[in-house]
């Protein structure tokens, strides 16, 4: 079984396209969206809806999405990107703002935990950069696999478990 994990793609829909088309010819069978499909970009309805096209697709709460989904305000984020909700909010149409209520913050199956923001805690948006922050989220869950985006920067964290 082939997966396509991605994140980020905050309302660029060239990029999303491109993605796409490229796991298309992958033969992918399970897509997993770690969040933040809107955001910055002009495109955040027709990304939603080219999301949903896709087969087998799962997708989790992203801060950005979250901000434009709710009645609150982007308070703890950089004055561009609260302007960029501002933004999304006044375009997203209902169907869409719908969709991005409805996401969960975490998805876990048995081996493979998906979230956009750090897993023990997904709404406090905490980034994970080092292994320090790697090793709470490991701790926090029993999956053994953990994708997360929201950092914009691809890395690989493993933990080495020792038992005596």
């Amino acid at each position: 079984m082939r997966l396509a994990v991605f994140s980020d793609i905050h309302s660029n829909l060239e990029a999303l396209e491109a993605f796409i088309d490229d796991a298309l010819h992958q033969m992918i069978h399970h897509y997993f969206c770690l969040g933040d499909i809107v955001g910055y970009g002009a495109n955040p309805n027709q990304c939603i809806q080219k999301l949903q096209t896709l087969p087998n697709l799962k997708c989790v709460l992203g801060n950005h999405d979250y901000y434009a989904s709710k009645n609150t305000t982007a308070y703890d984020m950089s004055l561009t990107a609260a302007r960029a909700i501002i933004w999304t909010k006044k375009r997203l149409s209902k169907e869409n703002t719908q969709f991005l209520k409805a996401l969960k913050p975490i998805l876990k199956t048995t081996r493979i935990s998906f979230s956009h923001a750090a897993p023990h805690n997904p709404l406090k948006w905490q980034y994970i950069f080092t292994s320090e922050s790697a090793s709470r989220s490991f701790f926090s869950t029993r999956q053994k696999i953990i994708f997360n985006g929201h950092t914009h920067v691809p890395q690989i964290i493993t933990q080495k478990i020792c038992l005596k």
